[in-house]
């Protein structure tokens, strides 16, 4: 297939990689919390949290609960796919408030407890060693996830609200041991890593800072300006070919109109999570583009027989397409 094709080839895109997973501890890993903000508490509605995929796979949220050691939830999540290294941000605003404030929920996945008909748990404003626990469980009452935040032992300490908490680590470097750790905390800046100022809207009646449904760093996106670095990070990906392949196969995505140059990250992965090759594109233009992967790892090592899943990252968004090589 040739590049000058692909355009009448992405009409009939798909991935390969459809299986749903349950939930598994470690699988979801919560990466950013918004536990004091500038805007009026007289609800619960002016909270927010992040969740990441960090498996290869999509995972259904069926089942899920989350809740704080108080007695004030849980609350119980919707029927939803988080992508493989997708992201979910749980509000306890409405969704119209929680766009107007912090920008269209593109590129993750919005979950609002308000248009659900519940409250949000109350997170303490002060938290300590026993106080606040957020769990994330599954659908079995298993652990999933369990952030005990503090604003001592290393933790960032409360300061000034309004500025969210989170992990300043790429996707595939964090997991559930690690979030945990007050001392991989920090607090959210405009301008930041991917932070922004918020706008004023609705429950959210002051400016926040934070960084919601969005996970890298040095990815500065302006201050007020949460729309920008979505819309700059609009990709599609196709399948692999050849696929199964031996000794080379063709990465090919296509960069959507108007979506500017952000760089392309492409990863490939064992099925068992190794990272085992890292391509980076830094002069995306718009159109079809393809990278060739001639099956060895980033180390020049010819890499085994077996299956493996090209991650590609633009921005904030992720998309996963597996492939098969035999030697």
């Amino acid at each position: 297939m040739r590049l000058k094709t692909l355009s009448i080839f992405f009409a009939g895109l798909f991935l390969l990689q459809t299986v749903i997973l349950a939930q598994e501890p470690g699988e979801l890993v919560i990466t950013e919390i918004l536990y004091n903000p500038n805007s009026d508490e007289g609800t619960t509605a002016t909270q927010y949290i992040e969740i990441l995929n960090v498996s290869l796979s999509p995972i259904s949220l069926n089942g899920c609960t989350i809740d704080d050691e108080d007695a004030d939830g849980p609350n119980t999540l919707p029927n939803v796919v988080v992508p493989a290294f997708g992201i979910a941000v749980i509000t306890g605003s409405t969704s119209a408030d929680f766009e107007g404030a912090f920008g269209p929920a593109t590129g993750f996945t919005l979950i609002s407890l308000a248009d659900l008909g519940q409250n949000m748990f109350n997170m303490s404003n002060s938290p300590s060693a026993t106080s606040e626990i957020i769990t994330l469980y599954n659908g079995n009452a298993a652990i999933i996830d369990q952030v005990n935040y503090d604003d001592a032992d290393g933790w960032p300490p409360d300061g000034a609200p309004g500025g969210s908490i989170y992990l300043p680590f790429e996707p595939a470097d964090i997991n559930t041991t690690m979030n945990d750790v007050g001392s991989n905390w920090s607090v959210s800046q405009a301008g930041l890593d991917s932070a922004f100022a918020s706008t004023p809207f609705g429950v959210w009646n002051a400016v926040e800072f934070g960084s919601p449904g969005r996970i890298g760093l040095g990815v500065s996106t302006g201050i007020g300006d949460p729309v920008s670095p979505v819309v700059a990070a609009g990709f599609e990906v196709a399948p692999n070919y050849p696929n199964p392949f031996n000794p080379e196969t063709r990465l090919v995505y296509q960069i959507l109109p108007g979506s500017g140059t952000t760089p392309m990250e492409i990863e490939v992965y064992s099925v068992l999570g190794e990272r085992v090759r890292t391509f980076f594109n830094n002069s995306v233009t718009f159109g079809p583009h393809e990278v060739v992967w001639d099956g060895r790892s980033s180390q020049g090592g010819v890499v085994s027989s077996g299956i493996y899943l090209a991650v590609f990252r633009r921005g904030n968004i992720q998309k996963t397409v597996k492939m098969t090589l035999i030697r």
